[in-house]
């Protein structure tokens, strides 16, 4: 399943990592318990750069956003230090993510196996564990966001309603299914643990057979992040062996609305899905277009808020930025503001 952030983590493996070469540090900013380093602003610098350059932007258009983009950059990763601490307070894991992405870049760019992958991107990038925990800080922080802000802004029906009755055309769409999953986590876990992980699949799964709430179920079941959206994963439009794993695809293929798949095994999890809606083409009903008519609402609502809780850590939390920077993201003089010290 594409992700919104997946050229960025593509454009980083066709990158040079001329962060690598730093060999003389300096501390920029203190979060909490947590530093920013000099290095850390110029590497994210460079993947910005990298990015635009593989969107095919022209130098003069380059150097110009990559300026206004230095204006905001140690803003960007004071915020990613505030929203991996709440992850980490609460526990939230994104492994079985990574894996999921990896996956998917290994199909995008037609590599035989994760092996491949992985030297590909030891030799343009050169630091395997440091390309994965760029993924696991994107799922994490998102992870953080959804759950703090955008689980507490309340859309209505009718206000959901009013937006597809009056933006009916950006919702034709090529055929595709909705699905949902209950997924729990084998990676890394003894054999005795994988058994006993097994015997929880199976017993979400007899229960959702039986009748049980497929949402409810992956409520109790689940260990992913879906569960909290009763296992909701969306809806994929197209061929589905071009948006998902290949096992996932040919568990589904066939299957028809209301319908479950059987137990998939990953490496490092163990699913099962339902189609929960399907789609022949053309202009989705309302039930199925609820997702984008959320995220369109969403987009014009969620920055600010998203902007005043991250404002709100910074007013409960120590931040102390060295002279010479500046936290774009901090509140207004009038306010509680971050401290700048030698």
């Amino acid at each position: 399943m594409k992700r919104a952030w997946a050229f960025l983590v593509i454009a980083t493996i066709t990158g040079s990592p001329v962060w690598a070469q730093q060999k003389i540090d300096q501390i920029v900013a203190r979060v909490n318990g947590d530093i920013v380093l000099k290095s850390e602003v110029d590497r994210e610098l460079d993947l910005r750069r990298i990015e635009m350059a593989q969107q095919g932007m022209d130098a003069a258009r380059m150097n110009q956003e990559l300026a206004e983009q230095s204006k905001v950059v140690l803003r960007d990763l004071i915020d990613r230090a505030l929203l991996l601490q709440i992850a980490k307070e609460a526990g939230l894991s994104a492994d079985l993510d990574v894996q999921k992405t990896l996956e998917e870049l290994r199909v995008e760019r037609k590599f035989a196996t994760l092996d491949d992958l992985e030297k590909a991107i030891k030799k343009d990038y050169g630091d395997f564990e440091e390309f994965k925990n760029d993924i696991r800080v994107k799922y994490l922080t998102q992870q953080v966001i959804e759950h703090e802000v955008y689980g507490r802004i309340v859309v209505t029906q009718e206000e959901m309603r009013k937006y597809y009755d009056e933006h009916t055309s950006e919702f034709d769409k090529p055929a595709g299914v909705r699905i949902a999953e209950v997924t729990v986590l084998v990676d890394r876990r003894l054999p005795d643990q994988v058994a006993t992980q097994r015997k929880k699949i199976e017993e979400a799964l007899a229960a959702v057979k039986k009748g049980d709430n497929f949402a409810e179920t992956a409520e109790k079941y689940s260990e992913v992040s879906t569960a909290e959206r009763g296992g909701d994963v969306g809806f994929i439009a197209g061929d589905l062996k071009e948006q998902v794993n290949e096992d996932v695809a040919k568990a589904l293929e066939k299957l028809e609305k209301g319908q479950i798949t059987d137990i998939v095994e990953f490496n490092d999890a163990l699913t099962f899905f339902k189609v929960t809606d399907k789609h022949n083409g053309g202009i989705l009903s309302f039930e199925l277009a609820q997702n984008f008519i959320w995220s369109s609402l969403m987009s014009k609502v969620a920055p600010d808020k998203v902007r005043e809780f991250l404002m709100e850590q910074r007013d409960n939390g120590f931040i102390d930025i060295k002279e010479g920077f500046q936290d774009a993201g901090a509140r207004p003089k009038n306010g509680k503001t971050a401290s700048a010290t030698p």
